[in-house]
């Protein structure tokens, strides 16, 4: 039996407002109506908006903006860019034929310190670890260097960048449904910086308590479990 049974639901899941809808939704909460928003007051809700989806990335990884890539690697090249929108790499794994079969070894992440403290690194073999240069475009460099017993194809799951909100007619920003609250909560604070200094602290908590829910509802839904690496610590 259905839920809502006895009631009449719409029975759709379309619900997902522009970017200027939004921007009118932040406004009232500064109350600044439909009717008062003037050209320029548009103009600062969308810098603010672009603003506030820069603090988005900082704040993530969000699971909307996680996708996978891949990489081909070349045989003594350690240094590949990657896409410029890419954040960080959550997960990367090497795949390469062995014993008649494709297999997947997952690949560790090293700082750009321990990178340095490689003595010998054109040293050549199967990859195992990577350092991630996060440069305006982002570069990774594997080691061991690609050998000559590939091919060698990395996979990797990263964030990216949130596309960038616009104004034109229809466009929508590019966030789950569970965010769209979060957002107009951070952007109505951000305007009350401009328009409503006197609202800026209620502003602040709303978007702070909305950041919170989306935040902890934006997550894999899975056991976590922790286990030291002691391997090294054995003596025979």
């Amino acid at each position: 039996m259905e839920f809502f049974g006895s009631y009449n639901p719409s029975g759709t899941y379309n619900f997902f407002p522009s970017s200027a809808e939004l921007i009118a939704s932040a406004y009232a909460r500064i109350q600044v109506r439909r009717t008062e928003i003037e050209p320029s007051q548009i103009a600062d809700a969308i810098a603010e908006l672009n603003y506030f989806l820069s603090a988005f990335n900082d704040a993530g990884p969000n699971l909307a903006q996680v996708d996978m890539q891949s990489l081909a690697l070349e045989t003594t090249k350690p240094t590949y860019p990657l896409p410029p929108e890419t954040v960080m790499i959550t997960d990367m794994f090497l795949n390469y034929a062995a014993g008649g079969s494709t297999n997947d070894a997952y690949l560790y992440p090293i700082s750009r310190t321990e990178y340095a403290a490689i003595p010998n690194k054109t040293l050549p073999g199967r990859p195992n670890q990577y350092w991630l240069d996060r440069q305006q475009v982002p570069q990774v460099t594997f080691f061991p260097v690609p050998d000559g017993n590939g091919p060698y194809i990395v996979k990797y799951f990263r964030f990216r960048q949130v596309q960038d909100a616009v104004g034109a007619f229809g466009a929508t920003p590019e966030v789950p449904n569970r965010a769209l609250d979060a957002i107009i909560a951070g952007l109505a604070y951000r305007l009350a910086r401009i328009y409503r200094p006197e609202l800026e602290d209620k502003r602040k908590i709303d978007a702070g308590e909305a950041w919170s829910i989306y935040a902890k509802q934006d997550t894999e839904n899975v056991p976590l479990f922790i286990q030291p690496g002691l391997a090294a610590y054995w003596r025979q």
